[in-house]
């Protein structure tokens, strides 16, 4: 999703077309220009994946595919956060563009919301009903980084088998009904 959104950014003409004066309405245009990078993402998806790309847009309607709208943006903007050396060219369009479909105007003509929520492991979590899990002693130890600096091989692979324990154990103590172990995994 995340090379969709920066491939159909860097062909649009967001920025340059909407903030140009012409016969349309500054409003008029942004639509325009969201409908057109919607387009672009659904006929890049196509490309990349005919099927779930022919059911995207087998009815071209923007509103009935807002979801996967939503998803791919909201990726964009999470890869952005953990990642702010990247995307240096095509962020700045993105956020200049929901910010602009955040407008009454604009997202009553859109018919749909583009901007979700961000995706955190809290409220992954949260939504699980498992915030204990990063109360749990064991969580340093499962997400800690392997270094191998000054360690013998079998140090590091004792590190290593001491972190998948720790992953395991909080695998199975948290798993529920709305939680897999592959979730926490």
């Amino acid at each position: 999703l995340l090379r969709l959104l920066e491939a159909a950014l860097s062909v649009s003409e967001y920025v340059d077309r909407v903030d140009v004066l012409s016969f349309k309405s500054r409003s008029g245009r942004m639509v325009a220009m969201i409908r057109e990078v919607c387009s672009i993402l659904c006929g890049l998806l196509v490309s990349c994946d005919y099927k779930e790309g022919q059911r995207l847009i087998e009815n071209k309607n923007y509103v009935d595919n807002a979801e996967f709208f939503q998803k791919i943006f909201e990726v964009g903007r999470r890869h952005k956060i953990m990642n702010p050396e990247k995307m240096r060219s095509t962020y700045g369009k993105l956020i200049y563009m929901l910010q602009d479909a955040e407008s009454p105007e604009v997202s009553e003509v859109l018919g749909f919301k583009c901007v979700s929520e961000i995706r955190t492991v809290f409220s992954f979590l949260q939504h699980a009903g498992a915030l204990d899990l990063l109360n749990d002693p064991l969580v340093l130890l499962a997400t800690s980084e392997i270094r191998s600096d000054n360690k013998s091989r079998e140090q590091v692979n004792a590190d290593i088998r001491h972190k998948e324990k720790a992953v395991e154990h909080l695998a199975r103590k948290y798993r529920s009904d709305k939680l897999e172990e592959e979730d926490i995994r």
